[in-house]
């Protein structure tokens, strides 16, 4: 199959391209970064740079559906922020697309919107307030005695996030917010925190990943290890069935002491659980709701953070024989050896022309906040 790959940056896209590519697919990839991981890969047949979405989302409409016309693209698989903007013009795409409407996606993606979704579904569900105000972030944190998160309801990488009460307090009068930029203070949950990443067909999960949260000090997930768990698979299944959701979807969610499920985020695209999936069988097969993915287990890490990381933390010849690089691949090693460190050096650069952080720059120009 001939398949467009949409935002070739991250390293869940060059991992997708590598597996596609394995099973003898032709992968072309799209993206508006001057520099991405995939293009170093020998696994790409081409790499097109595009106008960004975000900006000029036109533009990348016309540009996207010259490539499909061009090069007999059959299907396109959207991996990163961009898959919102994907979605919004997904009935102007002149092929399949692997996603599910934008209107689900944005209650999805919208933190406070998911736990509606969840209540309304009859789930187990953290206590939530949206607010636009100061005034009504002082008045829930008078009236109710339980420790607090704040986040903006459309947020990434753990980035504006306040833990506790305290912290809350004193950034409020520095505090951006209104009606138009709405914020989700949400009870602080104990317990267990994993990460999850399916591949749904019309409301059928095909593959589901579930591994522990293991972040560092730049909240980026470092170590992958995946488990086995019934009740969150069960529970996913709830969500995708009830939704009839098809594409990828990622959640952030606690098991907690009495063995409840407690989801806080949800991710409607590309997460890094996707580098734990079955590298023996054919994604888009799963995609194509054919093939259901059979559970192997696996343990990979990121790469130079990783090992960063596991030297910081004393553990480093621990992690090293434990984890493999999710990067490493012996036939194709031009993104480990030459591109990840291209790619930093033009994010670091890009960041400080923005005068922004390196994450934030990394989705300067694909990134959705509900538009």
């Amino acid at each position: 199959m001939r398949i467009l790959v949409t935002a070739g940056r991250s390293p869940g896209a060059l991992d997708l391209i590598r597996r596609l590519s394995r099973f003898q697919h032709k992968v072309f990839v799209a993206d508006s970064a001057l520099i991405n991981l995939a293009a170093f890969s020998q696994c790409c047949e081409k790499v097109f740079r595009v106008s960004p979405p975000r900006q000029q989302l036109d533009s990348y409409q016309y540009e996207i559906n010259q490539i499909i016309q061009r090069e007999q693209i059959e299907l396109v698989i959207p991996t990163y922020e961009e898959a919102y903007f994907v979605a919004k013009i997904q009935h102007q795409i002149k092929t399949r697309v692997y996603i599910a409407p934008i209107e689900l996606l944005k209650t999805l993606h919208n933190k406070y919107d998911f736990v509606e979704l969840q209540r309304k579904l009859g789930l187990a569900h953290p206590l939530s307030f949206l607010v636009s105000s100061v005034e009504e972030i002082s008045h829930n944190l008078n009236q109710i005695h339980k420790e607090f998160i704040l986040k903006p309801v459309f947020s990434r990488y753990g980035e504006q996030v306040l833990i506790g009460n305290k912290k809350i307090q004193k950034s409020l009068i520095n505090l951006q917010i209104s009606r138009n930029y709405q914020w989700i203070l949400q009870e602080k949950i104990i317990g267990t925190e994993f990460c999850t990443y399916s591949l749904c067909s019309n409301g059928k999960v095909m593959a589901s990943v579930i591994y522990p949260k293991d972040i560092n000090d730049w909240n980026v997930s470092i170590c992958f290890d995946r488990i086995q768990n019934l009740k969150i698979e069960q529970w996913i299944k709830t969500i995708v069935e009830k939704t009839n959701f098809t594409g990828q979807i990622g959640f952030d969610l606690f098991m907690t002491k009495e063995n409840e499920i407690l989801a806080c985020e949800c991710n409607p695209r590309m997460t890094s659980g996707i580098h734990l999936l079955n590298e023996q069988q054919d994604i888009v097969k799963m995609i194509e709701g054919i093939q259901q993915e059979k559970f192997v287990a696996s343990k990979r890490w990121l790469g130079a953070i990783g090992v960063l990381e596991a030297i910081k933390k004393q553990r480093f010849l621990k992690d090293f024989k434990t984890y493999k690089d999710v990067l490493f691949d012996k036939f194709d090693l031009a993104p480990f050896v030459l591109g990840q460190h291209v790619s930093f050096i033009y994010q670091v650069i890009l960041a400080k022309k923005l005068k922004m952080s390196i994450t934030q720059a990394t989705t300067h120009d694909i990134e959705w906040n509900g538009e």
